[in-house]
């Protein structure tokens, strides 16, 4: 193979600008309770179907040969 693999994994990753690997935590648990202050922002900012424990190697791996240039 030419091009990195992925092997395993498990959540999905961070979101941009949610502040790092700590505020992914933030986040997650402020969607998690419901009365949770920054809640409803996060609700909003994140996607509909998004799914915290969501992974799937193959799409990793998908995105990892798409992006390959060489």
């Amino acid at each position: 193979m030419r091009h990195p693999v992925g092997i395993g994994g498990e959540y999905a990753c961070p979101s941009e600008d949610c502040g790092g690997l700590y505020g992914y935590y933030d986040v997650l648990a402020a969607l998690a309770d419901p009365k949770h202050p920054d809640r409803d922002d996060w609700s909003e900012w994140m996607d509909k179907d998004f799914d915290p424990a969501a992974f799937s190697v193959d799409g990793v791996n998908h995105n990892l040969k798409a992006r390959i240039t060489c």
